[in-house]
């Protein structure tokens, strides 16, 4: 499916025998700006290697590792991403390992995997399943903490107070 705004335009690619996305290229003025290749994918149909190029060169490969047992949020299957690992095309690769809740909200975020991983925040969420917090532990051995606060919806009785 192609489409264009402005001067770029994006092509998206689907395998319709296996329901998947293959590639996504956006392109100005008829030269590649990037192109993004779904290489493998697992059995629950989950991307597990992603690579984005720039111009005709690899900008980064995306290796994703989803846990080994699918659980059942909201009567949906899901398949919760353990850990994904980003190498440019340098060969420098970083990591970003996740834990989650029971209702499958992402918990804790670390740089890294297994033993050198690193706290990189800590989520909580309200009983509507809203973030709540984010917290961010910084070097003075203290913590960045982000408050998150909702109103609640208003329902208007009468909306003649509202004109005057």
């Amino acid at each position: 499916k192609t489409k264009t705004k402005g001067i770029f335009v994006t092509d998206n690619e689907w395998n319709e025998f296996k329901n998947r996305q293959t590639k996504i290229t956006i392109t100005k003025n008829n030269i590649i700006q990037t192109k993004t290749e779904y290489l493998e994918y697992d059995n629950y149909n989950n991307p597990k290697r992603v690579v984005t190029y720039k111009g005709n060169s690899i900008f980064q490969t995306k290796t994703i590792n989803y846990s080994n047992r699918p659980q059942h949020i909201n009567k949906n299957l899901i398949n919760l991403v353990d850990v994904i690992t980003t190498t440019d095309a340098n060969g420098n690769s970083n990591s970003v390992s996740n834990e989650y809740t029971e209702k499958g909200k992402i918990y804790k975020k670390y740089k890294g995997s297994d033993a050198s991983r690193i706290l990189l925040e800590t989520f909580a969420y309200d009983d509507n399943g809203r973030v709540k917090t984010i917290k961010i532990p910084n070097t003075i051995n203290s913590e960045l903490v982000t408050e998150f606060n909702y109103s609640e919806p208003c329902f208007f009785q009468n909306f003649s107070n509202l004109f005057f």
